[in-house]
């Protein structure tokens, strides 16, 4: 490509040279005689002396249809007749060089060349000048392999140099960003926690570490953006993985107590109704009554423990409907407190509802009644069982900017600080907790937080042992549709 790039070059600058060179000769020397005829002779002898002087050129003298009649050559030629088309096209003007026209001494080559017409009144024709002698392609032939050994060695350089910066260059940009992605793919957090019996270990203990950050979010680089979201879907995979394994954990164990207090109420159930059945002949109406009061209450325990899983496996789906309006929630309090009233009296339980000023009892909120009703009803209900004979219980409503804040106050036995973390977890117990002889499942504070969740409220929780222990959060005041901020509960004064 090189060379035929410079020989191109050098014909066109070479023919534009001398693109005046026939007419330059025509007008300077005369080539017909007094009869305005062409001196043949006269022409021949010009030929050989510009020959002398420039051995470069081939000169001929062509008749009006490109037929030789004289020329330069010492010699047979090869052909006789040139083709006129190149020599008009020349002559015209309009020529784009390098124009190629026949080489008399050599018919499968073609030569640059400058042309010329001549014309008189009596005979016409064209001066054509091949520029370029076959002599001098000859010798420019001879040259033509050492030039091309050295250019084709200095191609050949150039390339495999090329090449090696190129092999240098992908090695870096490529190859060690695919070897630094292929080791993250190597370390699949999942396929290791399968391994190690992730799934079967303490969700509570050591969190998982988590994978060193080598890429950059921010980098222009497609292997870094790669990288990335690679390590980014892999954490979230073993984040998903983790909850799963977690949440297997806890089916099994909810499964295991739920079988274990279901049992005790059925096989009482059972043993009740069995002996009332076996001693009904022996039996007087007193017993009878107190054998089926004990299998009733065992049968409400029962059923009382399988209605709190079912609500807490609807309350774990997703399309759940929500019925949300405004009502005054400091109703709603004293209804719930009046409810429980007569199970207070019987532990002399002091349970009142308490406003931070008069005009709180005015206040509405933006929920669902009936799922706020039951969150009431469950934190009260466990507080009345773990608050002692003579205690206190008290609701506290305040009003905030946004919201509308609740408190649920005992003074019972308190909760450890070891506990305090699990005490929403589905049927965890604490080591203090108070199960009495009630239809008590111990997942009421878990459908409690999951009903507040509903509601975009977290519920919290402060204790003391042998002091007490409160439950607080917040819902919102009215429909509010812009973003609301963040309650920072730590404040205030519980």
């Amino acid at each position: 490509m090189s060379l035929y790039i410079t020989e191109k070059n050098r014909l066109e600058s070479t023919q534009t040279l001398h693109r005046t060179l026939a007419r330059t000769i025509l007008d300077q020397y005369i080539l017909m005689d007094k009869r305005h005829l062409l001196n043949l002779e006269k022409t021949s002898k010009l030929f050989n002396d510009l020959m002398i002087l420039g051995p470069n050129f081939e000169f001929y003298l062509l008749n009006r249809d490109g037929d030789i009649i004289a020329h330069s050559i010492k010699g047979d030629l090869k052909s006789t007749r040139v083709s006129l088309k190149p020599i008009k096209e020349f002559i015209s003007g309009d020529a784009n060089f390098p124009l190629y026209g026949d080489n008399p001494l050599n018919d499968s080559s073609k030569a640059i060349f400058s042309a010329a017409s001549i014309n008189s009144y009596i005979e016409s024709g064209y001066l054509y000048i091949v520029i370029g002698s076959q002599m001098q392609s000859d010798i420019l032939q001879g040259l033509q392999p050492e030039s091309f050994r050295q250019h084709l060695g200095l191609m050949i350089f150039v390339v495999t140099a090329f090449v090696a910066s190129l092999y240098l260059i992908l090695t870096q940009l490529v190859t060690r960003p695919l070897n630094k992605l292929a080791q993250t793919i190597q370390m699949n957090p999942i396929e290791e926690a399968i391994n190690e019996g992730q799934e079967e270990k303490d969700f509570h203990g050591t969190p998982r570490p988590v994978m060193p950050h080598e890429w950059s979010p921010d980098s222009e680089n497609e292997f870094h953006q790669l990288g990335f979201a690679l390590e980014t879907a892999y954490s979230k995979l073993a984040s998903q993985y983790d909850q799963l394994a977690e949440n297997e954990h806890m089916r099994k164990e909810l499964l295991a107590h739920l079988s274990h207090d279901l049992r005790t109420p059925m096989a009482s159930l059972l043993g009740y109704l069995e002996t009332y059945l076996i001693h009904d002949e022996h039996l007087d109406r007193e017993d009878k009554r107190s054998y089926i009061s004990t299998a009733l209450k065992n049968a409400q325990k029962a059923n009382k423990l399988i209605e709190q899983l079912f609500e807490l496996a609807h309350l774990d789906q997703k399309n759940i409907q929500m019925q949300f309006e405004q009502f005054p929630v400091a109703e709603i309090m004293q209804d719930v407190c009046a409810h429980f009233q007569v199970k207070a009296a019987e532990k002399n339980i002091d349970l009142q509802v308490r406003m931070n000023k008069p005009e709180d009892s005015r206040l509405h909120v933006y929920g669902d009644i009936e799922k706020i009703d039951r969150v009431f009803q469950n934190l009260i209900e466990n507080a009345i069982r773990h608050t002692p004979r003579d205690g206190k219980i008290t609701l506290y409503l305040r009003s905030l900017k946004e919201h509308a804040f609740i408190c649920v106050k005992d003074s019972g036995i308190g909760i450890s600080e070891k506990d305090l973390p699990y005490i929403f977890d589905s049927h965890f117990k604490a080591e203090n907790s108070v199960r009495e002889n009630t239809a008590h499942g111990g997942l009421g504070l878990a459908i409690t937080k999951k009903l507040l969740h509903l509601h975009d409220s977290e519920i919290h929780v402060r204790s003391n042992l042998n002091i007490g222990t409160a439950f607080y959060f917040t819902l919102k005041k009215s429909k509010v549709t812009v973003e609301r901020m963040p309650v920072d509960l730590s404040k205030i004064q519980v």
